[in-house]
């Protein structure tokens, strides 16, 4: 399942990338390391560095890891690594699972 409109907006705003519409569809600018925001693997590097420089990774991190346990506890081979694997899974070209925690965690943690 991709990306909302609307959870990009958030994360967008939360890691201050500057949107702009291009025929009708939004983009982020990421101003000086990329030209925008395409929300793959790359993306979630620079949100995992902001969040370690707000010293909020942590946070982050156990709640994601709580999310995921407690919907895959049935399986029986859920662990750290396949939690890991879950977090950074591409789907449609981008970090889906990875940005739909990080919007589900700024809602509930940073308003």
């Amino acid at each position: 399942m991709k990306l909302t409109n609307e959870e990009k907006k958030v994360i967008a705003e939360k890691m201050g990338w500057e949107e702009y519409i291009q025929f009708g569809q939004p983009y982020y600018l990421i101003c000086g390391v990329r030209p925008y925001a395409i929300f793959d693997l790359n993306d979630a590097s620079l949100v995992v560095d902001k969040l370690m420089k707000q010293g909020k990774w942590l946070s982050y991190y156990e709640d994601c890891a709580c999310l995921y346990f407690m919907h895959h506890a049935h399986k029986t081979k859920s662990s750290p690594a396949t939690f890991i694997a879950w977090l950074m899974t591409m789907q449609n070209g981008e970090a889906t699972n990875f940005f739909k925690a990080y919007y589900q965690w700024v809602k509930e943690n940073e308003g």
